[in-house]
């Protein structure tokens, strides 16, 4: 179903759906882990960070891959298994001090749907570790990058779908919220304010 949201819901044409919402993140780009010369699952972490620093940089994506692969290795990476569950947010915060971001982090256990929608509508894209299936089986123990929201409703009941970008295809695909297994983790920067350490 990745990107296929009617089949998802059961619905027969786009006629029988209403979009309640429909909110992009600007810059998010369309990153597979084939373009960096790996197709390891260990590298899903490592491509949601490149396109989440790729919207605070201006620096091409490869020399943003050569920057994190480096922090990386210092934090315990190997390809085959990629960035362990603990030492994602201690990377993640390292990678962003050169572009003057603070990290942040939050289980999906503490998190509302309004919450995420709030990160996102201030065009902060996420990294999505989940930790576990997503309701489908379609992605499992693998992170994304979240580059919106859609909010659609479907015989009187409001199904809340994050947009990501998947780090296999170039396209957006779509995430149940609801389904997401309580333990993923989301991981996302603000912008430092100046005197702020």
């Amino acid at each position: 179903m990745a990107n296929n949201l009617y089949e998802y819901i059961g619905a027969c044409s786009n006629n029988e759906l209403t979009i309640k919402s429909n909110v992009n993140i600007i810059g998010v780009g369309p990153l597979c882990q084939s373009y960096f010369g790996s197709k390891d699952d260990g590298d899903c972490f490592l491509v949601s960070l490149i396109n989440v620093l790729g919207v605070y940089s201006t620096k091409l994506y490869k020399e943003l891959y050569n920057d994190v692969l480096l922090i990386a290795i210092d934090n315990n990476y190997f390809s085959y298994s990629g960035v362990s569950s603990f030492n994602q947010f201690p990377f993640f915060k390292k990678a962003g001090k050169p572009y003057s971001l603070k990290a942040n982090s939050t289980l999906l256990l503490f998190t509302s749907w309004k919450k995420i929608k709030k990160i996102i509508d201030d065009g902060t894209p996420i990294i999505l570790s989940m930790y576990g299936s997503d309701g489908r089986g379609y992605y499992k123990a693998h992170s994304v990058t979240i580059c919106g929201y859609r909010e659609v409703e479907f015989r009187e009941k409001t199904y809340n779908f994050l947009k990501v970008r998947d780090n296999w295809n170039t396209y957006t695909s779509y995430i149940d919220f609801n389904k997401l297994p309580k333990l993923s983790s989301c991981l996302f920067y603000y912008k430092k304010e100046k005197g702020e350490r």
